[in-house]
């Protein structure tokens, strides 16, 4: 099983609910950077299988060596031992995206494919594994859960702010969970600022990016680990509602974004892909919030050009709602005035003039 998703979504907590109603015993191995050691990773996977049953001698003899022979030695033996167990286990190694040595990646493929009957490997990781998942998907040989999947439904949204002694009305609950989209980090985060506030309704019509807890987690969790290239296209990307690599080029006047945007939604980053074909993608609604409170703060000069080119691009693609958008953010009422009058023919005659009456009110006249 792959559990493929960002920070703070639960992964760990959900691993830990499974083994409550399994029988089964669940070794559990946290990953770090020394398990890019092929020999040290054996090692921590034979110590944590030995307690259920004991790993044949000669697996650990094998890597007793100075220079253990990993791929003749240690991994032949490695699988044969596996599949001889008769105790169904399931091995669960989290922090799964430490793992890049290639030696190291090849003790993980051969335990996927010497698991005894009745037997799982559980890998919780935060970015793309370096695995051939997309082989494992066309042969079923993976079951996979992504953000999708463990973002909390309203119900659980409503246990888990009760817990933190919140009661909401079904309104309150819903613009929360509209705001956090059911991400179980940023709803445990709200919940904590909510409990420190007079007035909750209130706390919950500001809650968005800019809060402090919001802030603080994003840096220490998402933004910290990213390049100082990495950041500023996030910053500057940020104004926009979605994101694409010709976009991206032509707003934050750059080339090669498609590559970087395909890299950033394979890391630990709150990028979700609109299309299959990795062409479109969004950031979550608070991740974008704190990068444009980011931007205004380190970089407000830059976000009146952004957002005018922005508004050109959508020009030439049609999407005049999202071209008038960005002109108001660019503070350019002028010109949002004269889309707005180009773009009414298509509007009325699509049956949106609600849309029309709606752009009409302040600031635009």
């Amino acid at each position: 099983m792959l559990l493929h998703a960002p920070s703070g979504y639960g992964k760990s907590v959900l691993v830990g609910q499974w083994a409550e109603q399994d029988s089964r015993p669940y070794p559990t191995l946290i990953l770090g950077e020394e398990h890019n050691d092929p020999a040290m990773l054996v090692g921590s996977i034979i110590a944590a299988l030995d307690p259920i049953e004991s790993v044949p001698p000669e697996v650990g003899v094998s890597l007793a060596n100075l220079e253990p022979s990993i791929e003749k030695v240690v991994l032949p033996r490695l699988r044969a031992a596996l599949k001889e167990r008769e105790l169904p286990f399931v091995l669960v190694l989290e922090d799964f995206e430490r793992i890049e040595n290639r030696q190291a990646l090849a003790v993980v493929a051969t335990i996927m494919s010497s698991l005894p009957p009745g037997s799982q490997l559980v890998l919780a990781t935060r970015t793309e594994p370096i695995l051939p998942i997309g082989r494992l998907r066309a042969h079923r040989g993976v079951t996979e859960l992504g953000p999708e999947d463990l973002v909390m439904t309203k119900t659980e949204c409503r246990q888990l702010l009760s817990a933190l002694g919140l009661e909401l009305s079904p309104s309150q609950l819903d613009t929360l969970v509209q705001r956090t989209e059911g991400w179980p980090a940023a709803l445990y985060l709200a919940g904590l600022a909510l409990s420190k506030a007079s007035d909750v309704s209130g706390a919950i019509s500001r809650f968005a990016g800019d809060d402090r807890f919001v802030v603080d987690y994003i840096r220490e969790e998402f933004l910290e680990p990213v390049s100082a290239r990495q950041l500023d296209f996030l910053r500057r990307a940020s104004v926009l509602d979605r994101v694409s690599g010709d976009l991206c080029d032509t707003v934050l006047e750059r080339r090669g974004s498609a590559t970087q945007i395909l890299d950033l939604s394979h890391s630990n980053v709150l990028l979700t892909p609109l299309d299959r074909r990795d062409e479109w993608f969004r950031f979550h609604p608070l991740f974008r919030e704190m990068l444009r409170a980011e931007l205004r703060r380190v970089e407000p000069e830059e976000e009146a050009g952004l957002n005018r080119r922005a508004s050109d691009w959508w020009v030439d693609h049609g999407d005049w709602d999202r071209a008038i958008s960005h002109a108001v953010d660019a503070g350019d009422l002028g010109r949002a005035g004269e889309l707005l009058w180009i773009g009414i023919p298509e509007f009325t005659t699509r049956g949106r003039n609600a849309t029309v009456v709606g752009w009409r009110r302040p600031p635009l006249f």
